[in-house]
């Protein structure tokens, strides 16, 4: 019999707090009792090329130049907004 199904993680940007949720979502379920299991769905960064590596290095199932692709991705269900302060508004 499987569990439930894997929670779908979006991270919107790919730079230092990228990194650091990157490994916190790969690593909660080692801390806390989860009802899901988080898997990283998509990941949005500016630089194809290297949200491509980000993806390959941290374990995205995708990577994407576009925000609300990502955002709007039906394989997501909770999105972490990762990019600077003054973009938040729009993206959450």
């Amino acid at each position: 019999m499987s569990g439930p199904e894997p929670l779908g993680v979006a991270l919107l940007g790919t730079k230092f707090m990228g990194r650091a949720h990157a490994h916190a979502w790969r690593t909660a379920a080692r801390f806390f009792d989860l009802p899901r299991e988080p898997a990283l769905r998509v990941v949005a960064g500016r630089d194809a090329e290297a949200t491509d590596e980000f993806a390959r290095r941290w374990g995205c199932d995708r990577a994407t130049t576009r925000w609300r692709s990502a955002a709007t991705d039906p394989d997501v269900d909770l999105v972490d907004v990762l990019t600077p302060n003054d973009l938040h508004a729009e993206q959450a």
